[in-house]
């Protein structure tokens, strides 16, 4: 049974579904902050501050033009997304309309076909609308971990580095309520718990976040391996191993539920790890959409996809369907946003 009301799991559990596109702003249009220095250009390193690591040199333009130059492909190449009736033979209807099965029909009922090199995959949407069995069939969408540029994630950035970028916006670490925090560890970068009012989490052991991404290493992951984990699932190796060969989803998985020195906003929670992302953070949404159905089925109680979609996607049929299943049975969806 799902509950109809959850208590506050943190600022990263309580967003309403928003599954956003990678980002397409001109590189003419560039963001600017007047009333406070902005987290794009940090203050320079000088003697006796709080920091000891320089921030790297970069700005909005340099994130857009990095943003443009890894964009990837909204679709799936020469694949297509097919929904047959129930009483259909998938393998016999790929067979009339030319194509070839990539992966049958799953708990969705949806399958994915592959067009042949020597037919356009206009002429191969037109005859499988025409064939027999078949309820829907479009584009196969491609999913991405949301990311950012290399310049936001650079390896030089340390703790506290990343505390002299938050102090130049004004906020102050939380240390009052315990004097024996270092104000530069780690600990002092949990302001931000405070300031949500994240419950105690000993009142959220009886909730499961299912963590759609890229696996999640929770055995190798000394702040993740107290946390309980529920039915995990390899949707791209076909395994019950959801192990994280990126750093994408452990990532995620942290931010969320960690028990180390810093802790997740909702810390106490159980995992379900579903990897619909591969080793390259990339990933097909006929494997989302299974991963959606796997979480409810098996009790999440929130569902977190940390995920975008490149320009020009469009959610399937079937993909709205899975949400919707989902919403109907009391679970939270968290997207990026």
């Amino acid at each position: 049974m799902h509950r109809s009301s959850l208590p506050l799991l943190g600022l990263a559990l309580v967003a309403s579904l928003s599954l956003r596109s990678q980002p397409t702003a001109s590189p003419e249009v560039v963001p600017s902050r007047t009333s406070t220095p902005s987290l794009l250009q940090p203050a320079p390193v000088t003697s006796g501050t709080l920091y000891s690591t320089p921030a790297p040199e970069w700005n909005v333009r340099d994130a857009f033009h990095a943003a443009e130059a890894i964009a990837q492909p909204a679709w799936r190449p020469r694949e297509l997304l097919v929904q047959a009736s129930q009483d259909a033979d998938f393998a016999e209807l790929a067979r009339d309309a030319g194509v070839t099965v990539v992966q049958p029909p799953g708990p969705s009922g949806v399958g994915v076909v592959q067009v042949p090199e020597d037919v356009s995959v206009e002429a191969a949407l037109a005859t499988l609308h025409q064939t027999g069995g078949v309820v829907h069939v479009g584009r196969h969408g491609a999913i991405y971990g949301a990311w950012s540029s290399n310049s936001w994630s650079s390896s030089s950035w340390s703790s506290t580095s990343l505390w002299s970028v938050l102090s130049t916006w004004g906020a102050e670490p939380q240390t009052e309520l315990d004097p024996s925090v270092d104000p530069v560890g780690p600990r002092a970068l949990q302001w931000h718990l405070n300031d949500i009012n994240t419950v105690d989490s000993d009142t959220l052991s009886d909730f499961v976040v299912a963590v759609l991404d890229s696996g999640v290493s929770y055995g190798l992951t000394e702040s993740l391996s107290s946390v309980p984990i529920t039915a995990p699932l390899d949707l791209v190796d076909d395994d019950l191993v959801a192990d994280d060969e990126h750093w994408h989803g452990t990532h995620i998985a942290s931010l969320i539920a960690s028990d180390g020195e810093v802790h997740g906003a909702a810390r106490g929670v159980g995992l379900m790890p579903v990897r619909v992302l591969d080793e390259n953070n990339a990933g097909a949404e006929i494997d989302l959409i299974d991963g959606i159905y796997h979480a409810v089925d098996n009790g999440a109680d929130v569902i977190n996809m940390s995920l975008a979609f490149s320009p020009g996607y469009a959610p399937s049929p079937a993909l709205l369907e899975a949400l919707e299943v989902a919403a109907d049975a009391g679970v939270v969806m968290v997207g990026a946003a």
